[in-house]
């Protein structure tokens, strides 16, 4: 499968094709996680092919035990799970949705020009996700019409259930109003059980845990170990 895509950083991401790099089942599970360039569903359908396509390969589930598991078994838990949660959010099943959006601003202080980030939510409640995305939408396209799209840093959606059954749940969304992630971890397996409680793996706690060792151009050597922030641009990359 392309994995490219899925590599924020254009440096990392050129650097990896001149190598023809062959990435193995588990880094490459890990790199769609940590893109903060592409959405859940394109996620999503990445995780699928990759486990149609690529053979499974164990990872640690509790790497202070030693503890290893079958990794495409915790990703397709959490794949299903994933997809419920959306499906979930979505509904519009007795629950109101609240856009909101985070602008920056600047201003002369004393010490030079400083960023004031702004936080603005929708006036009204919306009864069905369409309405409310089609809203944050229009917002977003005002800021395109002015020249102020960069200025927009991040865009969400709320839901309310009305009768206090569920907790407010957020979703990020992208400037086409695609979910990207979700405020919270879901902690639901496909069945809708709770994974904390039953002790089982989870794809994120595996993830935040994982050591990705792969060539970068940014280290004596050539390689580095990858957290989940050192793919991201670096400034100046497009």
């Amino acid at each position: 499968m392309d994995i490219y895509p899925f590599i924020d950083s254009l440096t990392i991401r050129e650097h990896l094709q001149k190598l023809d790099y062959g990435f193995g089942a588990s880094e490459m599970a890990y790199l769609i996680w940590q893109s903060r360039k592409r959405t859940l569903k394109e996620k999503l359908r990445a995780w699928q092919e990759l486990m149609e396509t690529t053979a499974d390969e164990e990872v640690f589930a509790d790497r202070r035990k030693g503890t290893k598991i079958s990794l495409f078994h915790v990703l397709r838990k959490y794949v299903n799970a994933q997809k419920n949660r959306v499906e979930a959010f979505q509904d519009g099943k007795n629950c109101v949705y609240f856009y909101g959006y985070e602008e920056d601003s600047f201003y002369e202080g004393e010490e030079g020009l400083k960023r004031v980030p702004w936080r603005i939510g929708s006036e009204g409640c919306f009864r069905d996700y369409k309405s409310c995305c089609e809203a944050l939408e229009h917002e977003v396209e005002k800021f395109r019409g002015t020249g102020r799209e960069s200025s927009l840093k991040d865009l969400w959606i709320e839901r309310y259930d009305l009768d206090g059954a569920r907790e407010c749940e957020a979703a990020h969304v992208d400037a086409g109003i695609g979910i990207t992630r979700f405020r919270c971890r879901s902690v639901m397996d496909e069945d809708g059980a709770d994974m904390d409680s039953r002790g089982d793996a989870d794809f994120e706690d595996i993830c935040l845990e994982m050591c990705i060792d792969i060539p970068t151009p940014f280290c004596r050597g050539g390689r580095r170990l990858l957290g989940l922030n050192c793919l991201g641009e670096k400034k100046g990359e497009t």
